[in-house]
């Protein structure tokens, strides 16, 4: 992921944490963030967008998991409320079908389980997807540290911030 692509994503993230209630914010924040995140009528095609998250066009590794089964994807657009999901028809779902997307991004030790909720089905391999509740952030074990990938152990936490571990 680019530095941009990489600030953008974390304040999703966080936005998302702060609007499931699973980090403490201040009005402030969650203000800034919302801001940080909207669009305007500028931003939208023919001067006008519905849409009230500003999006950014990425292609973030992703794994979908819904009833037992999980399939490969790419996020296609990642935004404040939601995002796109390209799962080359490996994952049946439907609109108001709820899975946990989790973004993968290379090169990186984390993982992030993002709950979201269907919401359009443009084709038979593209899934609109809103959050619907907190994401997590798994710390996955380094490369170099046999035991703990020996033994699959890896940190898990409710979403604060992307660069921030929680205090032991």
């Amino acid at each position: 992921m680019t530095p941009i692509e990489h600030a953008f994503v974390a304040a999703v993230v966080r936005y998302a944490a702060v609007c499931h209630g699973a980090a403490p914010a201040h009005r402030e924040e969650k203000a800034r963030l919302a801001t940080l995140l909207s669009t305007s009528e500028a931003d939208g095609r023919h001067g006008f967008e519905r849409r009230r998250h500003r999006r950014l066009v990425t292609s973030i590794a992703a794994v979908t998991r819904a009833s037992d089964r999980q399939a490969p994807g790419r996020v296609v657009d990642i935004s404040g409320g939601g995002l796109r999901l390209r799962n080359d028809g490996r994952m049946p779902l439907r609109p108001g079908d709820r899975a946990v997307v989790s973004l993968v991004p290379e090169a990186s030790p984390i993982r992030i389980d993002i709950p979201c909720e269907v919401v359009a089905q443009t084709d038979a391999d593209h899934l609109g997807l809103r959050f619907c509740g907190a994401p997590l952030v798994i710390h996955r074990p380094a490369v170099g540290r046999t035991s703990a990938r020996q033994h699959g152990t890896a940190e898990v936490f409710a979403m604060g911030s992307l660069s921030r571990r929680p205090a032991a």
